[in-house]
């Protein structure tokens, strides 16, 4: 009989073991969840912070793209200016070696024309020029001419100007280097 009485009591005893530990599962599910409603209550006033930073943020990267495409947009149309310039910079460079082309040649011919002038005249008129022009310069007409034109003119030329201009002409060419 005695083992009658035992069995109710270990049944008694496991029944408040179970209930014990399902009240303890209970008041832990219980606190776990509270933790979490306050961190959700903590959270909470920060989500509206976060949202207007997150909106704040979205608006300076739209500013931003809009002023990096206005950037792009200004950068197009320097660059647009700029290739015009170049052409207009080019179109008068080549209007420039023309220029210069024709003036070289103008004043090539006026030079010939000049030294042809000068072997034409008698060569005592042409003494008297060539006296009046520094050496320098007689010396450039001197070199472009006939020798016998030159000679003649050189002949009636004062000895010390004569001297000059053949210096002036034997000099041009010797810093010319020879190899």
């Amino acid at each position: 009989m005695r083992s009658a009485r035992v069995l109710p009591i270990l049944v008694l005893f496991l029944a408040t073991s179970g209930a014990i530990r399902v009240g303890v599962g209970i008041a832990g599910a219980q606190a776990a969840a509270g933790a979490e409603v306050e961190a959700v209550e903590v959270c909470a006033p920060q989500v509206p912070e976060v949202l207007a930073a997150f909106a704040a943020r979205e608006a300076k990267i739209e500013a931003d793209s809009i002023a990096l495409e206005q950037r792009r947009a200004e950068l197009e149309l320097a660059r647009a200016e700029l290739a015009e310039q170049l052409r207009l910079i080019q179109a008068a460079e080549a209007t420039l070696k023309e220029t210069y082309a024709l003036s070289e040649s103008a004043a090539e011919t006026d030079i010939t024309q000049l030294v042809r002038v000068y072997e034409n005249m008698k060569p005592r008129d042409a003494a008297a020029l060539f006296s009046e022009m520094a050496p320098e310069f007689a010396a450039g007409f001197v070199a472009r001419m006939q020798p016998e034109s030159a000679a003649l003119i050189l002949a009636g030329l004062e000895a010390e100007k004569s001297h000059a201009i053949s210096v002036v002409l034997a000099g041009r060419n010797a810093g010319v280097p020879r190899d």
